[in-house]
């Protein structure tokens, strides 16, 4: 985000031409879930830091912010758009950073598909002036509702939009209701809520045609994915003698309320605390096949914990050739685990596969630039 929303990056990352924002979509297969149990360590309680600083400064968006919406797709699937996304085909409710698709034959793979644009919304048209769009972050879906929420840091607000025709139907949770950067949305495993802001992480429940406050966890974090067996990921910063350290922070529901309690830290061991160039700044998390994913986008690194053995792998290189990153941050998987990975700083799409090794790059034709995150609903990815 060429804006300042994350200022360590910033140190490090050559803007591209434009702030257009954009959302992205594929068609995708139905698929069963997989449900598996992952082992933990015990939690440590660590001072923890602030990492949001001074950068989230309340402002009106100008024009040349403004961006373009694009859908993407599969050319090895049927996808008729028509200025609406027909989800009648394809059951499954997984969104956002957080789901995990088990099958052995499958026809929607990033590595042996190529995919392409299906439709952009040019949200700088003053036709699209009423979908109230500024600056799109991270988003997901609620299929009960037939809606997506999208976050706007900028100016504080969670937007609902029908997902056939993104029409703009109002703000999460009420229309009075402003947050401090909103930055992550996620649909949980039992339908709530959870949103993720300078405060800490707010989960809500939809009460009839309301939705309430849940639960808050206070804190700063970063990220945030869920497991198949509900547990809740996300990433901490915290300082112990004098060094910033980086832990995957694990809440898991109670039985008696569900409502969630801290259950262990991770720490990140594979990030290189020694570089004196630049900090690291892990911002975004995903869960996929019992292995978390955590994009640094000042190191230029993708982070891999296997939650079954507990090593821990470090992917990727700083560059601007393919296969190299300057600022990694959404992650989105296929149904055999291969990764979509956006690059916030040079617009890059690449593919990488479980393992975090490089596939190929997407080429596309757009004005695409900064992308931040992706969501699935149905038969799409935006």
């Amino acid at each position: 985000d060429k804006q300042g929303l994350f200022p360590d990056a910033n140190q490090q990352s050559t803007s591209s031409s434009g702030d257009n924002q954009e959302v992205l979509a594929v068609p995708l297969p139905s698929d069963k879930e997989k449900k598996k149990k992952s082992k933990h360590r015990k939690k440590s309680e660590e001072e923890e830091i602030d990492i949001w600083g001074d950068h989230e400064k309340d402002r009106s968006p100008t024009e040349e912010e403004m961006g373009e919406n694009t859908f993407w797709g599969l050319d090895n699937e049927e996808c008729d758009l028509d200025k609406s996304w027909d989800y009648s085909r394809h059951e499954p409710s997984l969104n956002g950073s957080v789901w995990d698709v088990a099958v052995e034959d499958s026809s929607f793979n990033f590595a042996k598909s190529n995919i392409v644009v299906q439709e952009s919304i040019d949200l700088s048209k003053p036709e699209n002036e009423g979908m109230k769009l500024d600056h799109p972050a991270f988003m997901t879906w609620m299929k009960e509702s037939q809606a997506f929420l999208i976050c706007s840091p900028r100016n504080g607000r969670v937007g609902v939009y029908h997902d056939n025709t993104l029409e703009f139907q109002g703000w999460f949770p009420h229309t009075e209701t402003t947050f401090k950067g909103p930055l992550h949305l996620l649909r949980l495993n039992d339908g709530r809520v959870a949103l993720l802001h300078r405060d800490g992480i707010d989960i809500y429940e939809n009460k009839g045609s309301k939705s309430e406050l849940w639960q808050r966890i206070d804190g700063q974090f970063m990220g945030l994915t869920q497991g198949d067996t509900d547990e809740l990921y996300t990433v901490i910063a915290q300082k112990i003698a004098r060094q910033v350290f980086y832990s995957v922070r694990v809440y898991r529901p109670n039985v008696y309320d569900k409502k969630f309690r801290l259950v262990e830290d991770i720490t990140i061991d594979v990030i290189d605390h020694d570089r004196k160039d630049k900090k690291c700044c892990p911002r975004y998390i995903l869960f996929n096949k019992e292995k978390l994913y955590i994009s640094d986008m000042s190191h230029s690194r993708i982070y891999i914990i296997d939650l079954e053995t507990r090593e821990q792998f470090c992917e990727g290189y700083f560059g601007k050739n393919a296969g190299h990153f300057v600022a990694p941050l959404g992650m989105i998987q296929d149904d055999v685990g291969n990764l979509l990975v956006a690059d916030n700083a040079n617009s890059n799409l690449s593919v990488y596969n479980s393992e975090g090794k490089f596939v190929k790059e997407v080429p596309y034709t757009t004005k695409f630039t900064n992308p931040m995150g992706f969501v699935r609903a149905g038969s799409m990815i935006f």
